[in-house]
C-alpha cells in the first residue's frame, strides 16, 4: 500500500518527492455541470493539485439529513480530479471559512440546547463526528494511500483559522477532530491553517497568506520554527471578498500576485491559490464576513480569481499560469531545495514604492534596481530576480555575476520577477548549466 510521508523539504509519495501547486475550486459555489471545465482550466494554468472545501451547511442543511448527491456529490468531484491526472486536497472543516455563512457551519446548530460552536462541547463534537465520518466515507478509497489504484487525495485540512490561543482547549477540540477523521479511515497527512496560534500533534502547520503579506520572510521563518515540516501556504489569497456595504475592493495587479507567488517559491513554500475559481454564493450562502458586524458577502465570489464567476479567464490568468507551470513542471527542483540554505539578501518586499505603484503593491527594498534571491538543492538551483513594478517600458535588465566571473543579463520584461535555472538535471541524459530565460516546462 502506498504511503505519504514528509520532511522539511516536501511531501513524499512512496519515497518520491512531490511538489504541490494548488488552486481552490469550491464545489458548493459551482454547478456540477461546470466542475470538469473548471478543473481543466486549473490544469491549463499549470496547477497539479485541486483543493476544495466541504461545506457542512450544504451537506447537512437539516440535522441528520446528509446529502452527497447532485451539486453536493463530493465523490464525483474528486473522481473528476483524478481523471484529470491531478492531486486533490480536501478542507473537511467543520469550519472552513471561505466567506461562507457561519464559515460553513449549519444554522440548526444554534437550535441545539447548550451547544457551543468550535469548542470541546459534547453536543457540537457529536454533530461534527457524524458529518466528518460521512465526508470521509465518500473519499476513503480515493486517497493516494488506498490499496489498488487508489485516488488523488494527498492531504486533508482539518478546521480553519482556529486562533483561540488556549492550549488545553485546542488539545480537546482539535485533537478530537483529528481522532474522528483518522478513525473514519483517513491515512494521508493532515494540515491546519492556524498560523502557528495552535499546533496539534500529528498535523502540519500550514499558513494563510493575506494579499499584502511578506511571504518570503514567512517561509524562511517557518523553515526555522518547523524544520521537520514542509512549508505550505494552504490559503494564498488572490484578492479580497466583496461585501454589500462597501465599494468593491481594489483589484491587485496581476504582476503583484505573480511576484508574491515567486516569493513563496523562493522560500521553499508550496501554495494553494484561494480561490482559483470563486464561483457564486447561491441564495443566502454568502452570509456575514468576519471583518465586520454589518458586512455581508455578495453573490459573486470571484475574489479576483484567475478564473471568474462565469468561467472566463481573469486579469491574473497569464501571470499565474507562467509561475504555476514553472513550479509544477520543475517541482523536483523545488522539492529538493535545501531548507538550511538561506543566504542573506536584500529584502524584496519593503521600502519606498516604485514609480507608478499603487498602495499595497509589493516593491523592492530600494524602489529601484533589482533584488536577487538564490535557492538551491539536490536537483538544481533557481535564482529569482525581483524588480520594480513594470510601469516603465525598456527598463534596464539585471546583470548576474556567475561564479567563473562571466556576466548574465536577465530581462524582466512586463513582469516584476524573473527566474533562472542553474545546474539543473533535466533528465538522465541532459544537464542545464544556466539560462536567463523564464523556463516554463520541458517537453
Amino acid at each position: 500500500m502506498p504511503t505519504v510521508t514528509y520532511d522539511g523539504r516536501s511531501f513524499m509519495l512512496d519515497g518520491r518527492r512531490i511538489w504541490l501547486v494548488a488552486g481552490s475550486i469550491p464545489i458548493g459555489r459551482i454547478s456540477r455541470d461546470s466542475w470538469a471545465d473548471r478543473i481543466h482550466s486549473a490544469k491549463q494554468a499549470g496547477l497539479n493539485t485541486i483543493e476544495t472545501p466541504v461545506f457542512w451547511n450544504r451537506h447537512e442543511p437539516r440535522q441528520s439529513k446528509l446529502d452527497f448527491t447532485g451539486d453536493n456529490d463530493l465523490r464525483q468531484f474528486v473522481k473528476l480530479v483524478q481523471a484529470a491526472g491531478m492531486y486533490c486536497m480536501l478542507r473537511v472543516g467543520p469550519f472552513v471559512g471561505m466567506g461562507c455563512d457561519m464559515g460553513g457551519l449549519p444554522a440548526w446548530l444554534h437550535d441545539l440546547s447548550s451547544a457551543k460552536l468550535r469548542t470541546a462541547n459534547n453536543l457540537y463534537l457529536e454533530a461534527c463526528s457524524k458529518v466528518l465520518t460521512a465526508a470521509v466515507e465518500q473519499v476513503r478509497d480515493l486517497q493516494v494511500t488506498s490499496p489498488g489504484r487508489g485516488g488523488p487525495v494527498v492531504a486533508v485540512q482539518v478546521e480553519s483559522s482556529w486562533t483561540c490561543g488556549d492550549d488545553t482547549l485546542a488539545h480537546h477540540y482539535l485533537g478530537e477532530l483529528n481522532r474522528y477523521v483518522r478513525e473514519a479511515g483517513l491515512s494521508v497527512p493532515l494540515l491546519n491553517s492556524n498560523n502557528l496560534w495552535q499546533t496539534v500533534e500529528g498535523q502540519i502547520d500550514g499558513w494563510r497568506a493575506s494579499s499584502e503579506e511578506d511571504v518570503l520572510a514567512t517561509m524562511r521563518q517557518l523553515s526555522c520554527v518547523r524544520a521537520d515540516q514542509p512549508r505550505v501556504v494552504v490559503s494564498f489569497s488572490t484578492g479580497e471578498a466583496a461585501d454589500w456595504t462597501s465599494e468593491p475592493p481594489a483589484s491587485p495587479e496581476p504582476w503583484a500576485l505573480q511576484r508574491r507567488l515567486a516569493e513563496s517559491l523562493a522560500g521553499g513554500g508550496q501554495f494553494n491559490l484561494d480561490p482559483f475559481c470563486g464561483g457564486t454564493n447561491f441564495g443566502f450562502w454568502g452570509g456575514r464576513l468576519p471583518v465586520g458586524q454589518s458586512q455581508f458577502a455578495t453573490a459573486t465570489s470571484d475574489g479576483d480569481a484567475p478564473i471568474g464567476e462565469s468561467g472566463a479567464r481573469g486579469r491574473s490568468w497569464n501571470m499565474v499560469r507562467r509561475i504555476a507551470t514553472f513550479a509544477s513542471r520543475f517541482g523536483r527542483v523545488f522539492a529538493g531545495f535545501d531548507p538550511g540554505y538561506q543566504p542573506i539578501t536584500l529584502h524584496p518586499g519593503t521600502g519606498k514604492p516604485a514609480l507608478g505603484a499603487k498602495k499595497g503593491d509589493h516593491t523592492p527594498s530600494s524602489g529601484e534596481g533589482h533584488v536577487i534571491v538564490h535557492a538551491m538543492g539536490q536537483q538544481g538551483a533557481v535564482v529569482f530576480v525581483f524588480g520594480d513594478a513594470p510601469v516603465e517600458p525598456g527598463r534596464s535588465p539585471a546583470t548576474l555575476l556567475l561564479p567563473e566571473g562571466t556576466t548574465l543579463p536577465v530581462s524582466l520584461g512586463t513582469q516584476a520577477v524573473a527566474w533562472c535555472l542553474f545546474d539543473t538535471n533535466l533528465n538522465t541524459r541532459a544537464h542545464l548549466d544556466f539560462t536567463n530565460l523564464n523556463a516554463l516546462a520541458m517537453v
